[in-house]
């Protein structure tokens, strides 16, 4: 629980990457299965991004045009996740996972850097 912890702390503050760290986490135990890291997943990132987003509504500082971009994009690629992530296997999931975070990594670097 130390890591979801601090996971969550991390998260309400920037965000970026708390899914893959989350999952990182959540794999370590070898019974559960790639569709029931997922869940649990999205159920901690819930939970989390609901009570930093409820601090940053009430102090006024949400930009309701991004938010509402991101909010109809979150729900369609909840849904449409859902439904693809049991046609992989475990190692092509965490390939995926792997190749998107570097992807993101680098681009944030890219934008941060130069």
């Amino acid at each position: 629980y130390f890591w979801l912890t601090a996971i969550g702390f991390y998260a309400g503050y920037f965000g970026p990457g708390q899914g893959v760290m989350t999952i990182a986490v959540l794999a370590r135990d070898a019974k559960r299965t790639v569709t029931d890291i997922n869940v649990s997943k999205n159920v901690v990132v819930t939970l989390t991004c609901i009570g930093s987003n409820l601090i940053y509504i009430a102090s006024g500082k949400v930009d309701w045009k991004f938010a509402s971009i991101l909010a109809v994009s979150c729900a369609i690629g909840g849904f449409f996740g859902a439904k693809v992530v049991g046609r992989f296997s475990r190692e092509a999931y965490r390939m995926g996972i792997f190749v998107i975070g570097m992807l993101c990594a680098v681009w944030f670097a890219k934008e941060y850097w130069l």
